[in-house]
């Protein structure tokens, strides 16, 4: 089952959910409403999938940065988000996605353990300007029936953006 805004708040008084920083007006019916971080990859249109990139993050100024189609941005979320309790799911805010931009390509499923600043996929269909700090996705919090175990990857802990093969 999905947690409510309530649910949600009083996990996170218990120490069962992190959500860093928190503010109470991000919490949404079932969600909590994050926003983009300051870094973010431009990841080149030809990549090896077996071969470790070793490009920097650069900082999104604060007058924003024009993303363009065609190409794929790594970037981190600002909150540090996730539980040692509960299942986690990213979305895209419906106002974003209206925009043409796309939070996650292949991962928004969050395991249990994972704290982190998430790692999104941005891919947009038209360019579109993004700025540090705005909202830009929702995660929602999902109970667990039965035995778990708790994450232990090369996602936990971050706070700039990850590759599959490990950061940047």
């Amino acid at each position: 089952m999905i947690l409510t805004a309530l649910e949600i708040q009083k996990e996170c008084d218990l120490g069962n959910i992190t959500i860093h920083p928190f503010s109470i007006g991000n919490l949404g019916t079932i969600s909590y409403k994050f926003s983009l971080g300051r870094y973010i990859i431009i990841v080149s249109k030809e990549q090896d999938s077996k071969q470790p990139s070793h490009r920097k993050p650069c900082m999104i100024p604060e007058t924003g940065m024009l993303l363009q189609p065609d190409n794929v941005y790594l970037a981190a979320t600002y909150e540090r988000l996730g539980s040692i309790h509960f299942s986690q799911m990213i979305f895209g805010l419906k106002k974003i996605a209206d925009s043409g931009i796309y939070i996650d390509i292949s991962a928004n499923l969050g395991h249990v353990g994972s704290l982190t600043h998430w790692t999104l996929e941005l891919t947009v269909a038209k360019p579109v300007t993004v700025y540090p700090m705005h909202l830009i996705g929702q995660i929602v919090f999902w109970s667990l029936h039965g035995t778990h175990d708790k994450y232990k990857g090369v996602y936990n802990q971050n706070v700039l953006p990850v590759n599959s093969i490990g950061i940047y």
